[in-house]
Parts: C-alpha cells; sequence; structure tokens
C-alpha cells in the first residue's frame, strides 16, 4: 500500500473474499507500514486502515479458481486480486485504527458461535438415535458422552443468551469477553458425539462426517488455544486482545 495523490494505491490479494461475486462494494483492513495480513500488522494497530472497496474497479480482479477447501464445500468464498487499485481518502470508515482499537472484530464472534451451535446442535440430534439404533445406550461410556453433549448444548444456548442480554444492557466490555467465552465451549461438543458413535458416523452419508469436516475448517478462523488465552488473561486481570486474540 502506497500513499498517492488524494488517497492510497493498493497492490496485493485478499483471500477469504466471500460474496465477492454478488457484492458491489466490500471493506478492506489494510496495513499501511507493510505488507501482511492487518491482524500481523508490524505497525500500530493504530495506523490500521479500514476501507470500502468497489469491487467493479478493473484494477480489482476476482480469482474463481482458489476455494477447495477440506470442508464447508457448499460455500463459496473468493481471493481478490489488487492490480494497484486506488482508494480516495473518502473511502476511509472511520478514523484510522479504529477496527482495532473499537474492537469492531468481537461483533464477528457471536456469529461464529451461532454457526457452531447449529453444527453442535445437528451432531446432538443425531448421537442419541443412532446410539439406540446400534444397541449401545446401556454403555456407562456413552452415556457420559451423550450427558456431556446434552450439557454443552444447554449451556452453549443460556451463554448466547447471556451474551445477548450484555449488548442489550449495553455493556460491552463484559459482552466482549463473554462472546469469546460462548464460542469456546460451543467448539467442544462435536467431538463427544465421535467418540460416542465410533468410527461408522463419519462414514458418508452420516451428517456427522460433514458436520466434524466443515467445523475443522471453520473454526481455523481463530484457533481456539488463542481464543481461551485470552479469556484466561481477563479472569487474571491481564491486559487481553478480545478482537485477534494476540498473546
Amino acid at each position: 500500500m502506497t500513499r498517492a495523490d488524494g488517497g492510497w494505491v493498493v497492490h496485493g490479494t485478499k483471500g477469504f473474499a466471500t460474496s465477492a461475486t454478488g457484492a458491489r462494494w466490500a471493506i478492506l483492513l489494510v496495513d499501511p507500514a507493510g505488507p501482511g495480513g492487518a491482524r500481523h500488522a508490524r505497525g500500530t494497530a493504530a495506523g490500521l486502515l479500514l476501507l470500502a472497496c468497489d469491487l467493479t474497479d478493473p484494477a480489482v480482479t476476482v480469482d474463481t479458481s482458489w476455494w477447495d477447501p477440506v470442508g464447508i464445500r457448499a460455500t463459496v468464498s473468493r481471493a481478490v486480486r489488487f492490480n494497484g487499485a486506488f482508494f480516495p481518502h473518502d473511502r476511509l470508515i472511520g478514523e484510522p485504527g479504529s477496527y482495532p482499537t473499537g474492537q469492531w472484530q468481537t461483533a464477528f464472534v457471536p456469529h461464529y458461535a451461532a454457526s457452531f451451535l447449529g453444527a453442535a446442535e445437528a451432531a446432538y440430534d443425531y448421537a442419541p438415535a443412532y446410539l439406540k439404533h446400534q444397541g449401545k445406550s446401556g454403555d456407562p461410556y456413552v452415556q457420559h458422552r451423550v450427558g456431556r453433549m446434552a450439557v454443552d448444548v444447554d449451556t452453549a444456548r443460556l451463554r448466547l443468551r447471556h451474551v445477548a442480554g450484555l449488548c442489550d444492557e449495553r455493556r460491552p466490555d463484559q459482552a466482549r469477553i463473554a462472546r469469546s467465552r460462548a464460542r469456546h465451549v460451543i467448539e467442544q461438543t462435536v467431538r463427544h458425539c465421535i467418540r460416542a458413535c465410533g468410527a461408522r458416523c463419519l462414514v458418508r452419508p452420516s451428517p456427522v462426517e460433514r458436520i466434524l469436516r466443515d467445523l475443522t475448517f471453520y473454526q481455523r478462523h481463530d484457533n481456539d488455544d488463542h481464543v481461551l488465552a485470552p479469556i484466561g488473561r481477563a479472569a487474571l486481570g491481564e491486559p487481553y486482545d478480545p478482537s485477534f486474540h494476540k498473546t
């Protein structure tokens, strides 16, 4: 990214550009201090820029061949190439640094948690019926796993409701860390289904095969260890970053 008269010129590639082939406008978070993803910026967070991008600009192209993931194959995301695209100053959204310092990224955390909860509920719908059909419902270890799934799903629902309540009460600081806690709890549930049902549940057309594959990919947007560490730091009164989960 380089400065130009009246704005900036951008070269490079943005991965995970979902809706790029359908949207006219998109947002782009960039680091004026150097190349690389904004969450790994070498400059200060106060210098990061959130820009409005016109996807019809001829200097912006979409790579439709990029998307070939291990999971969520029913979806599509793109890579977008910026070949000297010009962004005038009036395309800046907020002040420089507003996105990280205002912790706007935390607004996305409940979306992830809700997606994980839907997958966990689907796995929980499948497991008891499958285990009864296989005659395994009397196994105490299976009962423990199913019991843990029941508790986890209920806990996840309550945690998301708690997050919504904090937002309604306009308690943003508490809501931010509560969102991460909800996300962490929900991520753990599907593994109990797999351990209770065994390898057979991972053979197509079992829905668990797809659920595991989808979540394995989707959950990597933020590694769960990096989500859990800021939760611990917050509980210990240490500084933490609820947006990008930096250590």
